[in-house]
C-alpha cells in the first residue's frame, strides 16, 4: 500500500562556507525531522520491517533575481539535507538525481524543461548529512528566469534491500512553498505539502550558484560574510584594497533594522529570526547578500 507518511528522525545541521552563494528559502537550515513523502508499506503494519520509500520528487523554485542577483546567473548544484533509514537491514548504498529546470510558466504551472542533472549516491551512513550534488556543467541564465531544483528519489525494493530516503525539513518557516510529486501516491503533478495536510513540513532544498563576474566585480566577490546563518554576531571581511564606506542590515519589507557595524561586526542577538539584506557600500561598490537569522 502507497501512502503519504511522516519520517521521525532529529538532528542539526550547519551550512559550511562557499565560494559561491546558497539561495534558500528555508529561515532555518536545521533539520528537525519530520519529513513527509510517498512511502510503501506492504504488510500495513507499521513498524514490521517491509516498509520503504516509494517514488517521490522534491521540488523548489527560485528566481535569482530576487536575491538581488543581477545579470547572467550560473547555477551550479543543490544543497539539501539527507534522510536515511536502512529499514531492511542491508545497508544499501543507492543512487539518485537532483535536477535543475526551467519553466513555461511560474512554478509549478507551465511545462518543465530539464537543463541539468547529477547523480549521487546516498546511505545510511549520510543521514543527518548536508549534501552539495555540483552539476558536472553549470548552466547558465539570465538571473530573473525562474529556476526549479528538484531531487528525484527512486522506489525503494523490497526486502531485505528496503530503505526509506528523504529530504531534511523543519517547521521554522519559509518564503516560497516547497512541492512534492509521486505517481505511486496519485500526485501526479507537483503541489503543496500545505494541499496535502502539511503546512509545517518545509523543505531545506536549495540552489547555489553565483552570478558570472568580470574583472570589476572581482574584489567585491571576495568580502566574506559570516556565519550564515548567524545568531549572534555576523562577520564582513573585505580584502585589503577594499574600503567599507557604509553598511546597513534590512528586513524583507526595506525596513533598516537600525543594527551598525562595528570593528567588522554586527550584533544581531536581539533580531528576530529570519531572512535579511545586508547592503555593503566599499570604494569599490555596492554588494547585497542575503542573510539568516536564527
Amino acid at each position: 500500500m502507497k501512502k503519504i507518511t511522516l519520517l521521525l528522525a532529529l538532528s542539526i545541521i550547519s551550512i559550511g562556507a562557499f565560494a559561491q552563494e546558497t539561495l534558500s528559502h528555508s529561515v532555518s537550515q536545521t533539520s528537525a525531522g519530520g519529513g513527509v513523502a510517498c512511502a510503501s508499506d506492504p504488510d500495513e503494519t507499521a513498524g514490521s520491517g517491509d516498509e520503504g520509500v516509494s517514488d517521490n520528487i522534491f521540488y523548489r523554485s527560485y528566481t535569482p533575481s530576487d536575491f538581488d542577483f543581477t545579470g547572467d546567473f550560473e547555477a551550479m548544484g543543490v544543497g539539501f539535507v539527507a534522510r536515511f533509514v536502512d529499514v531492511g537491514g542491508s545497508n544499501p548504498t543507492v543512487t539518485n538525481t537532483v535536477r535543475l529546470f526551467t519553466t513555461t510558466g511560474t512554478f509549478p504551472n507551465g511545462t518543465l524543461t530539464e537543463v541539468a542533472s547529477q547523480d549521487f549516491d546516498v546511505s545510511a551512513a549520510d543521514d543527518g548529512e548536508l549534501f552539495e550534488v555540483m552539476f558536472d556543467t553549470p548552466f547558465i541564465v539570465d538571473s530573473s528566469t525562474e529556476l526549479i531544483v528538484a531531487v528525484d528519489i527512486q522506489a525503494s525494493p523490497e526486502l531485505p534491500n528496503n530503505y526509506d530516503f528523504r529530504i531534511g525539513v523543519n517547521d521554522a518557516g519559509q518564503d516560497a512553498p516547497s512541492y512534492l510529486s509521486s505517481e505511486a501516491c496519485g500526485l501526479t503533478s507537483p503541489g503543496t505539502f500545505a494541499a496535502i495536510n502539511f503546512p509545517d513540513n518545509h523543505l531545506i532544498l536549495n540552489l547555489i550558484g553565483d552570478t558570472n563576474l568580470n574583472t570589476d566585480d572581482f574584489l567585491l566577490s571576495q568580502i566574506s560574510v559570516y556565519p550564515n546563518p548567524a545568531d549572534n554576531i555576523l562577520n564582513v571581511k573585505l580584502p585589503s584594497n577594499l574600503i567599507l564606506n557604509d553598511a546597513s542590515l534590512h528586513d524583507l519589507l526595506g525596513r533598516d533594522t537600525g543594527v551598525k557595524m562595528s570593528n567588522g561586526s554586527m550584533d544581531v542577538a536581539k533580531l528576530s529570526s529570519g531572512i535579511y539584506i545586508l547592503n555593503i557600500e566599499t570604494t569599490g561598490g555596492s554588494l547585497s547578500q542575503r542573510v539568516i537569522v536564527e
